[in-house]
């Protein structure tokens, strides 16, 4: 399958031993932002108040079909089938990170309702019309397309379907200048702001439900996930090259300064098909 230069970066990117390693360490087998209400709350703690959160805003039964996109490890399916009992596909660019979905959910049993796919959210290799909810966390950064990935997730919703998603965003009066400077340490073409999801929504046949944005829990998991590595170095320096992690450590004071500076977002976005 071909992909796009950017996409294809990201699965490059999400393949390689480095990134298995760090994530392994510092995530374990949910990679997205959290929710903190503490300084004191663990990574995994902020990761699975961020998933209730999401899942508290959707009307989900055993009968629901979700399909969520850029999955990662398969935590989030993990967490919905075995808390709803509903039935989940895995949609991810990364081959390595799906064969670890794949084995962590043959341990569990979970083969019957999670299926885990390997392909891009910007041509999703699925029927049309078969999807209750798309659900996506922290993904969509990577797309060098949304219309696209607006345009195939409605063609794959049923109707009346849902899409939930949070991402990392640049805040809607972001200078030029600090987004080219927040782009400088990432293999990624843009970052898209509340505005611009609520526009691409509407023009791609969705209407809002509900925005809700806390750009601060952005910053806070890139601070946390800063001060994780910096007290761990050594140890994570056995499994990961110092270059990577020093690439890391750039990349995550980048984020860091720019989200204190306001030009940063994050939240949940919640919209249905017309």
């Amino acid at each position: 399958m071909e992909y796009s230069k950017t996409i294809a970066k990201t699965r490059d990117y999400y393949n390689s031993d480095n990134m298995m390693n760090f994530h392994s360490f510092i995530y374990g087998e949910n990679i997205h932002i959290g929710l903190y209400t503490n300084e004191n709350e663990s990574i995994a703690e902020a990761n699975f108040k961020a998933l209730e959160m999401i899942t508290s805003l959707l009307n989900l039964s055993p009968s629901t079909v979700v399909l969520d996109l850029g999955s990662g490890y398969g935590g989030t399916a993990r967490y919905l089938t075995q808390k709803i009992g509903c039935r989940v596909d895995c949609l991810n660019l990364s081959e390595t990170q799906n064969e670890l979905n794949r084995e962590l959910n043959r341990k569990l049993g979970l083969e019957s309702l999670i299926q885990v796919i390997d392909g891009s959210f910007e041509a999703i290799p699925t029927p049309s019309n078969i999807y209750d909810v798309v659900w996506s966390q922290d993904a969509l950064l990577y797309s060098s397309d949304r219309v696209k990935v607006f345009q195939e997730v409605s063609r794959v919703l049923k109707k009346k379907g849902e899409f939930i998603l949070t991402d990392v965003m640049q805040s809607d009066d972001c200078p030029v200048e600090v987004g080219k400077q927040i782009l400088e340490t990432v293999d990624i073409t843009s970052l898209a702001s509340i505005k611009s999801y609520q526009k691409i929504a509407k023009d791609t046949g969705f209407e809002e439900i509900q925005i809700t944005e806390m750009p601060e829990q952005l910053t806070n998991q890139y601070q946390k996930t800063l001060l994780v590595m910096e007290q761990n170095y050594d140890e994570l320096a056995k499994s990961c090259d110092r270059e990577f992690l020093e690439y890391q450590r750039v990349r995550l004071n980048n984020w860091v300064k720019t989200g204190k500076q306001g030009y940063l977002n994050w939240g949940i976005l919640h919209f249905r098909q017309l």
